[in-house]
């Protein structure tokens, strides 16, 4: 059976407010160690995402969320994510972008590339660190 456009709407409304209804709840069963933290965050798809955080505010949140934590290289490959391993109060905790550690190295190469009409040059920044792409401890 065919849902016509607003009971689309409808579904779709009813899954923001239990996505935003879940929020609520992480803020207030973890407002003690959101408030300790000093840092910013933010919530997306049932995640709370830590972005951009220096090593030292990433240790305070490793620590205020202790668990098995995995990491994976960035987008960009010059930052890591982090994910805990298993999720808080139906919230996966993501730190989005965190500086790597000092054991990591990042590698810059500049590769010419050929597009329509021109050449393009192209900066490639990789990070390499100990056990990257495996479940790792947060160091």
């Amino acid at each position: 059976m065919n849902k016509t456009r607003i009971q689309q709407t409808e579904i779709e409304l009813q899954n923001q407010i239990a996505n935003h209804i879940s929020y609520l709840e992480f803020l207030h069963a973890h407002r003690a160690t959101l408030e300790s933290l000093e840092v910013k965050f933010s919530f997306f798809s049932y995640h709370i995402d830590f972005d951009q955080l220096d090593r030292p505010d990433m240790l305070r949140v490793f620590k205020a969320f202790p668990g098995k934590w995995v990491k994976s290289k960035s987008f960009d490959g010059d930052r890591i994510h982090y994910t805990l391993d298993t999720p808080i109060s139906g919230l996966t905790v993501r730190i989005w972008n965190g500086e790597p550690p000092a054991a990591c190295v990042i590698e810059e190469r500049t590769e010419w590339v050929d597009v329509p009409a021109r050449r393009e040059k192209r900066v490639i920044r990789t990070i390499k660190c100990p056990e990257l792409t495996s479940t790792a401890s947060p160091s």
